[in-house]
């Protein structure tokens, strides 16, 4: 039986013998109460009973006490055998009887019905023994205080009661045992039940924990989904980058791709560019610094003033960067936590990184990324630093080019320009002076006597005259942003764009002298040099610029035929020839 079952038979049993017990114990009082019988021995002992048998059915109805069925079994006994003793010590009448036959008929019932053992040879002897006990206090009784003639039909009724209550009883136990059968069945099947939900749980949480792990896994490759797929965004924005800056050969205009493919992928507020000089045969330094744009609008007025604070800052960032030595990504602020590089500079950046620049192992310069937005830098920075070895790695291409170019364009002898390459920069010079109406001025040099220093010193010493000279005009005609050429043999040509025939003039005097004062050692002997130079200007001279080359070189001439180491100014021969 359930616990919960026996509680509430346990409860229903309480309430039952409350009442039986209350009644009886009434019925005593009531029948000495009433004078109905002279015997106070009767009231008080009933009523004692009735006390002490509630008391004790509390105590093992209630409680779950070891042996509980003996204990049942022991105080039905006394109980019988109290109300037999009630019969010998009390003086009953007839009604005093009848309660005391209704006791008997109650506890002896009790005694079979609550019986768990289902023992036959128990239950016999209980039904025995509850029989001799009642017959004995019922023929004593009848024997000695009650007419037997008035009673006769009330003890053939308490047998019958008897009988009745061992029939009731067998049906009641016949029907407790196939309902503890059931129950067992139902308990039986009901464990079988809670096994199987053990299993299904058990199953339940393998399959939730496989929910779980296909869920993460899920987690994982969506992961690893919008990895692959930045991924693929950083390499198609690396190949842009790598296929436009590799189809031109200007280094600046690589510099302006790079910077305008990362605005437009990554969309930072700000990037710039540093070159230092003198990377790419003798370049000026070369930095770039571009700012976001709010549509078709101006930057705002904080990128604006961050990119004049750049323009300034960016050359001291190489130079902190070159002295430092760092290898790889100089993180100056990540989410505002800052690691200063520069101790002045306090920019209102979130996340601002420098990212140096490599050709041949050494740094040439850097880039700069920067913006206000949390998290920016969250993807890490192998992007930036993948851009920047592309573009160094065109640069490789563009200085492997420019290197062949310059050797292509420069006489081997002199290291200045040759003749080919001065007529393709004369063309484009002179157009765009005509073009847009700026001045022009070409000089031809010739070296003086030189077949005699071939002749009186060797061709080694001519040449050692060829370098000197050649030198000293590089030196003036990058000094005032010209052009240097050997135009052959031992004639050279400078062309010094948007300078006047004065400016002209006095700057091939300076550079005139500079070569007679100049003197060249070779071997044991120094050789003095002397030239002649022709100088042409546009307008001044000419109005056509195609004529330039050619009338320098008729005053050069005129020089030289009238006394040498002179220069001579187109048009004006006479009045220079006499300055000399």
């Amino acid at each position: 039986m359930s616990k919960e079952l026996n509680d509430s038979f346990s409860g229903r049993l309480i309430i039952y013998h409350l009442a039986i017990y209350l009644l009886f114990g009434l019925f005593a009082l009531f029948v000495y109460l009433s004078h109905l019988t002279n015997d106070d021995v009767f009231a008080i002992y009933f009523v004692a009973f009735s006390v002490i048998s509630l008391i004790i059915d509390l105590i093992y109805i209630n409680k779950y006490l070891i042996f509980k069925d003996v204990m049942i079994n022991i105080k039905s006994v006394i109980q019988l055998i109290a109300l037999t003793v009630g019969c010998f010590v009390c003086d009953v009448n007839h009604l005093e009887f009848f309660g005391i036959i209704i006791m008997y008929i109650f506890i002896y019932s009790e005694m079979l019905s609550l019986d768990n053992t289902y023992d036959n040879t128990i239950l016999n002897f209980k039904r025995f023994l509850g029989g001799i006990i009642i017959f004995v206090g019922v023929t004593y009784t009848v024997d000695h205080n009650v007419d037997p003639e008035r009673f006769l039909i009330g003890l053939a009724i308490s047998v019958a009661v008897v009988v009745i209550s061992i029939h009731t009883s067998d049906l009641l136990h016949t029907t407790i045992y196939m309902m503890n059968k059931k129950y067992l069945e139902l308990e039986s099947y009901n464990e079988n039940i809670r096994e199987e939900n053990d299993r299904l749980k058990v199953y339940q949480d393998r399959v939730n924990h496989v929910n779980n792990e296909i869920n993460l896994q899920k987690i994982n490759l969506g992961k690893v989904n919008n990895e692959l797929k930045a991924l693929n965004s950083d390499i198609r924005a690396l190949v842009n980058i790598m296929k436009e800056v590799s189809s031109t050969r200007d280094v600046e205009e690589c510099v302006d791709i790079l910077l305008k493919n990362i605005m437009n992928d990554r969309k930072p507020d700000i990037c710039g560019f540093y070159i230092k000089p003198g990377v790419f045969l003798g370049n000026e330094e070369i930095q770039k610094i571009l700012v976001a744009r709010e549509g078709n609008n101006l930057a705002p007025a904080s990128n604006i003033a961050s990119e004049k604070i750049f323009t300034i800052m960016i050359k001291d960032m190489f130079y902190m960067v070159e002295k430092n030595d760092y290898k790889s990504v100089v993180p100056i602020s990540i989410d505002g936590e800052k690691a200063k590089l520069i101790p002045d500079l306090d920019i209102d950046f979130e996340n601002l990184i420098v990212v140096p620049a490599f050709m041949d192992n050494k740094l040439y310069g850097i880039l700069l990324v920067g913006d206000r937005t949390a998290e920016f830098f969250e993807g890490g920075f192998s992007f930036y630093e993948s851009a920047v070895v592309n573009l160094s790695s065109s640069f490789e291409n563009i200085e492997l080019y420019l290197k062949m170019q310059d050797m292509a364009r420069k006489d081997g002898l002199s290291g200045i320009y040759n003749r080919a390459y001065f007529n393709e920069i004369f063309y484009d010079i002179s157009k765009d002076a005509m073009e847009n109406n700026k001045n022009l001025s070409v000089a031809m040099l010739d070296i003086d006597k030189f077949k005699s220093v071939n002749d009186t010193y060797g061709h080694l010493a001519g040449d050692a005259v060829i370098k000197n000279v050649a030198g000293i005009m590089h030196k003036y005609a990058k000094e005032y942003h010209g052009i240097a050429c050997r135009y052959g043999g031992e004639e050279f040509v400078i062309i010094l764009p948007e300078k006047s025939l004065e400016e002209a003039y006095e700057i091939v005097l300076t550079m005139h002298e500079e070569i007679f004062n100049s003197k060249v050692e070779f071997e044991e002997h120094i050789i003095k040099v002397n030239s002649s130079v022709g100088i042409s200007s546009y307008p001044e001279t000419t109005s056509l610029v195609h004529e330039l080359l050619s009338r320098s070189d008729e005053a050069m001439y005129y020089g030289k035929e009238h006394g040498r180491g002179v220069v001579i100014i187109d048009g004006k021969e006479e009045e220079t020839l006499h300055k000399r």
